[in-house]
């Protein structure tokens, strides 16, 4: 009796190795994504000539098992292997790359120096005892300003956000406890998170993944990630993590 493929099914082929079916454009044509192949993943087979295995999908990658059906039918899709050698073609020495580095790495080693410079531990300790919280808020913008880690939509919500001298002082306690601060980081985090709900929002919340985490990966970037939460969930799925993360929409009241 002859296998009845359908989009979704797993398959193994002798050649070609394992594949998630995209579509059944013919009873007997079925439109393949192979895993294993970097150049032209997506293929027509003739279930008519090529005999392929059906699997279960705990026998392909995890990314595979993820891969969105409507995504992969588009030619510009890349697998993760072709998405290396995308990488490698554009840095061939990788992430030792002067190219690389001067695109993606140099900027914010830039930030980093200018922080340790402008706002380290002695520093920024002299600054809170005299009281100069706009002195402090205007370094720590400078900083952010040497990277493009933050979109518009995330400058400009901080910057207004620290406009009064209140709203300054606030922060830059917060965020001394948050990069200088004693006990556990998970800790300090969290109450980073209320020094940022704590601040005006005259337009847009401050309470953003990037504006939380961009901090601590400049003054710390050997112990923290800055992230950028849609796009990492995004790629963790397509990969089969769960990150479990889940959106929380900002209601403004009053």
């Amino acid at each position: 009796m002859p296998v009845r493929y359908q989009p979704g099914h797993f398959v193994r082929h002798s050649k070609l190795g394992v594949g998630k079916i995209l579509s059944v454009p013919h009873h007997n044509i079925v439109e393949v994504f192979f895993s294993d192949d970097v150049d032209r993943p997506r293929k027509k087979i003739s279930t008519d000539k090529v005999h392929m295995e059906l699997i279960h999908e705990s026998e392909a990658p995890a990314w595979l098992v993820n891969l969105d059906l409507e995504l992969a039918r588009r030619k510009d899709h890349l697998t993760a292997p072709a998405a290396m050698q995308k990488f490698r073609n554009i840095f061939k020495d990788g992430f030792d790359a002067p190219s690389y580095t001067s695109k993606e790495r140099d900027y914010k080693w830039t930030a980093h120096c200018l922080w340790n410079d402008s706002l380290n531990r002695e520093e920024y300790t002299r600054l809170l005892s005299n009281e100069e919280w706009e002195e402090i808020v205007v370094r720590a913008l400078a900083v952010e300003a040497k990277t493009n880690l933050l979109s518009p939509y995330e400058k400009m919500p901080l910057r207004d956000a620290l406009k009064t001298s209140a709203a300054a002082k606030t922060f830059c306690r917060g965020l001394y406890d948050l990069i200088y601060g004693d006990d556990g980081f998970e800790n300090r985090f969290d109450r980073f998170t209320g020094t940022l709900e704590a601040l005006p929002q005259p337009k847009s919340s401050t309470v953003k993944w990037p504006i939380q985490t961009f901090f601590p990966f400049i003054a710390m970037p050997g112990n923290h990630l800055f992230l950028k939460p849609e796009v990492t969930n995004q790629a963790a799925e397509r990969r089969g993590y769960q990150l479990n993360y889940k959106h929380k929409k900002i209601v403004k009241t009053g």
